[in-house]
Formats: structure tokens, C-alpha cells, sequence
């Protein structure tokens, strides 16, 4: 059977590889019965995202909120709007830091 780009095999269970902030990322989908319709499901997942994370948009918490790798991630938040980025400041600026 000829897998999707990123999706493999690993100890019996469906696993998909991305890179995510310049680090190779790996996720198991916990739950997942392998079979070829689960197989294409999660090259869907996978490539939705990798479009997320080309789009800025991909939070790791929300896709893999049980994840081991997720340290390596949460200690920074990405700011998309002048909205954030302000009440950052504002919450910086009151509090003397974070």
C-alpha cells in the first residue's frame, strides 16, 4: 500500500510528519483504526496542515492538545493582529512583564 506524503506506519498506529517552526514534527492520531479510508483521512489532515502553517494559522495546542511536543511550542504565541500585539503591550506594560 502506497501511503500519502507524511503519513506512515509506526507500531501499528497511523502517524504523520510535518515541520512546524523549522522542527520535524511527528504525531501519532491517537484513535485511528488503520485501514486505507483512515490512511487518505490523515493525508487530508496532514495537508490541511501544512496549509495552516503556510498560512500562519496552525495552533498546535488545538490540533494535538495531548501532545508530548507541545512544550517545545507553548511558551510562545504567535500575535496576527494589531489588537493582540496592543493588549500585550498594555498587559506588559501594567504587570512589569509577563
Amino acid at each position: 500500500m502506497k501511503y500519502p506524503t507524511g503519513v506512515e506506519l509506526h507500531n501499528g498506529k497511523i502517524r504523520i510528519t510535518f515541520i512546524y517552526r523549522g522542527i520535524r514534527c511527528r504525531e501519532v492520531l491517537q484513535g485511528w483504526v488503520v485501514n486505507s479510508s483512515n490512511i487518505k483521512k490523515a493525508g487530508n489532515l496532514r495537508a490541511a496542515i501544512v496549509s495552516e502553517i503556510q498560512l500562519g494559522k496552525f495552533d498546535y495546542a488545538d490540533r494535538f492538545p495531548e501532545s508530548k511536543a507541545l512544550k517545545k511550542f507553548s511558551s510562545t504565541k504567535r500575535i496576527s493582529t494589531f489588537k493582540e500585539l496592543s493588549d500585550f503591550f498594555t498587559r506588559y506594560k501594567v504587570t512589569g512583564g509577563i
